[in-house]
């Protein structure tokens, strides 16, 4: 045991040693003649021996740059500038970081006066862990979505559902201007909020809210998209309403006429966005039979999905800062659909000693479902030292189905015609059901920093959350064959599922800075508790009611699970790194 610990301790100090032999290379770049500084300068960092490429960086709005990371050596540093003449300079890199003296950047005016340079506007910048594109760069139409213009950004996916993916991880939330925006409904941002209004769109990791309190990461970090709005359009009310109607008409291929439901078609949608500054409001509304899950801004398309869908859906959602101490949001979301699907299929099949199998069959489905959640937030800073957040939600979901099969199936020896074959099987099923589910949860985080010490802080964080679910379906199937040409009911049965759920978990954090704030400790515990129920119960038909329990496909079953946790955490925060280990 202790020659583990000896080996433990022997890679963490060769480690941290091998990490702490990289260096960096700092300094600022103004403008020789007004003394300004020069933003999105390009600094770039060569080998003096060869002048590969090392690293490369770019100004800030100060005109500051770093460049992190670099091995021991000797290198040529360039930062140029459009209009500027190009700064080149050796910098050796020893045993400490470097920070040079500003660099000062003197125009080329034989450049400003001849030369007319046309080029494209940065597409992708990386700030650190944050992938942030320049929305301006990236041209969309007029009146395009969200969604138009992140389908045009490299890395990033958007599929006919509004399911978004970077670099193949998905992302589940986003924010506007740092703000919750219809928490866990990335549809209603992307298909609804207008292209023209994002100026820039951040991918980042985004942490727990206690984490954020506390400084250490505590496993709930998530993958989002932030979208910054253009200042202009910040204080205001606009937005975009549009409908569009069409009938349906017969079509006619290879002589065989097919006709569509009588249904027309159409689609109506408005999106309201009310900007003042720190609070916004956005409602978003829709309704249409074209198979789209969420109104598209009044642009008309056909949608995917089989049949016909009707759906209507409506959306708000709010950010407000009340005052310096109070800040509150949420959002409300309503969606109903309606699928009508209708088809016949007809198939030959030809397999071996010539004989031609024919299936011919007809099916018709409907299914009805609505859902409705409700999110609630507030933080309240209630002075210097002590904040709370309080975090509600409902969600409300219901649905029914119908639907039925006819199918026959017929042979033959030869190829001859469907009419002529001998029929082998036939049969036809009838599945319907409804089902309904509710769930809930509360989320209450407390924290109190310290007045006599700064760093130091104490943090309490309960979660509980509950569900419950009900279904209902019945199954009539019936199945006939050449061989007995008597019914036969060969399946009629009932099932009934139940389920609910309850959990709660309270953690608690002391966080203790050490020698100084880039060394802090954390000590934490947690509690949590999980109990989970469920009920299948399957009932045979006996001629009058489902009254005969099938129990090889019924079941019952009852879960309940405690968990304690203990974690002494250490983290050490630098500028341009940071490092964190613990025990659990």
């Amino acid at each position: 045991m202790n020659r583990l610990i000896l080996s433990v301790f022997t890679f963490l100090f060769y480690g941290i040693s091998a990490f702490s032999q990289h260096y960096s290379i700092q300094s600022n770049v103004f403008d020789e003649k007004n003394g300004e500084a020069i933003e999105v300068a390009n600094v770039r960092l060569l080998n003096a021996s060869d002048s590969s490429f090392v690293q490369a960086a770019q100004t800030d709005a100060k005109g500051y740059f770093t460049l992190s990371r670099i091995a021991p050596g000797d290198y040529i540093l360039t930062v140029s500038f459009l209009g500027y003449n190009q700064h080149t300079q050796n910098v050796p890199v020893k045993n400490r970081n470097v920070i040079l003296k500003n660099i000062q950047m003197s125009e080329n005016a034989q450049l400003l006066k001849e030369v007319e340079v046309r080029g494209t506007a940065v597409q992708m910048t990386v700030k650190g862990d944050t992938l942030e594109y320049n929305a301006t760069a990236y041209k969309t139409q007029e009146n395009a979505a969200v969604e138009d213009l992140l389908k045009k950004l490299p890395g990033v996916e958007v599929d006919s559902d509004g399911k978004i993916t970077v670099n193949g991880e998905e992302i589940k939330n986003i924010r506007v201007d740092g703000k919750k925006f219809f928490s866990g409904d990335t549809e209603q941002a992307v298909k609804n909020l207008p292209a023209d209004m994002i100026d820039k769109i951040q991918v980042l990791e985004q942490k727990s809210d206690m984490a954020l309190l506390t400084g250490f990461e505590d496993g709930d970090t998530e993958r989002i998209i932030n979208l910054t709005t253009k200042p202009n359009r910040r204080k205001g009310v606009f937005g975009n309403a549009g409908a569009g109607a069409g009938a349906d008409m017969e079509v006619f291929d290879k002589g065989h006429e097919f006709s569509t439901p009588d249904d027309g078609r159409y689609e109506a949608s408005v999106s309201v966005n009310i900007m003042n500054g720190d609070a916004q409001t956005t409602v978003n509304a829709g309704a249409n039979n074209i198979n789209q899950s969420r109104g598209r801004r009044g642009r008309g398309g056909w949608g995917g999905g089989s049949g016909v869908t009707n759906t209507q859906n409506i959306g708000i959602n709010n950010n407000t800062i009340v005052n310096p101490k109070l800040k509150v949001g949420g959002d409300f979301t309503g969606n109903h659909s309606n699928n009508v699907n209708i088809s016949d299929t007809y198939r030959e099949e030809y397999a071996k000693g010539d004989t031609t199998i024919f299936n011919k069959s007809n099916n018709n489905s409907v299914n009805n479902s609505f859902d409705a959640n409700v999110r609630f937030e507030a933080e309240w800073t209630i002075d210097t030292l002590n904040t709370i957040i309080f975090q509600p939600n409902f969600n409300y979901n219901s649905g029914a189905s119908d639907s039925r099969r006819d199918y026959l199936y017929k042979t033959a020896s030869d190829s001859v015609l469907w009419a002529d074959a001998d029929s082998t099987s036939w049969g036809d099923s009838h599945n319907w059901g409804d089902n309904f589910s509710v769930s809930g949860g509360l989320n209450v985080i407390y924290n109190r920093k310290s007045a006599t010490k700064k760093g130091r802080s104490f943090t309490v964080n309960v979660n509980t959350g509950f569900s419950e679910s009900n279904s209902n379906s019945w199954n009539i199937s019936n199945k006939y064959t050449s061989g007995n040409l008597v019914d036969t009911l060969t399946l009629n049965q009932y099932t009934d599922n139940a389920s609910n759920n309850f959990n709660a978990r309270t953690r608690l954090s002391w966080v203790e800075p050490l020698w100084n704030a880039k060394n802090m400790l954390e000590a934490a515990a947690s509690v949590s508790y999980s109990k989970t129920s469920s009920e299948k119960m399957q009932y045979g038909y006996d001629g009058a009611a489902y009254t005969n329990l099938n129990e090889e496909y019924s079941n019952s079953m009852e879960n309940m699970f405690y968990r304690e946790n203990i974690e002494l955490n250490y983290r050490y925060q630098d500028k341009s790194y940071n490092i964190m280990f613990g025990l659990n």
